[in-house]
């Protein structure tokens, strides 16, 4: 592909870049001004989805810390909950050894 390419623009005086100027000495400040231009227009587009795709990460970030920080909480509660259960069981259960005190 890249030799037929090459071969390609080698045939040709100068190559188009789609806006319908060949490029050569005579008009390459007009072309190097254009290719500016769009360039200034391309660079806008791939900074607004570079943009897009940060706030997609960003906010992907901040629900997983507030998930597992709230899911942390949960097992901890459940944990303590399990602690606390045991401990009002194991304190129902044992008898005093002398009825009379």
């Amino acid at each position: 592909m890249f030799v037929t390419f090459t071969k390609t623009l080698k045939r040709m005086a100068g190559f188009r870049l789609g806006f319908g100027i060949r490029v050569n000495k005579r008009n390459a400040p007009l072309w190097c001004g254009a290719m500016l231009v769009a360039g200034m227009f391309y660079l806008m587009w791939y900074m607004i989805i570079g943009a897009g795709w940060c706030l997609y990460f960003m906010l992907l970030a901040i629900y997983k810390i507030y998930y597992y920080l709230f899911k942390g909480i949960e097992i901890g509660c459940k944990k303590l909950y399990r602690f606390i259960k045991g401990k009002i069981a194991t304190a129902e259960t044992e008898t005093p050894a002398d009825p009379e005190q």
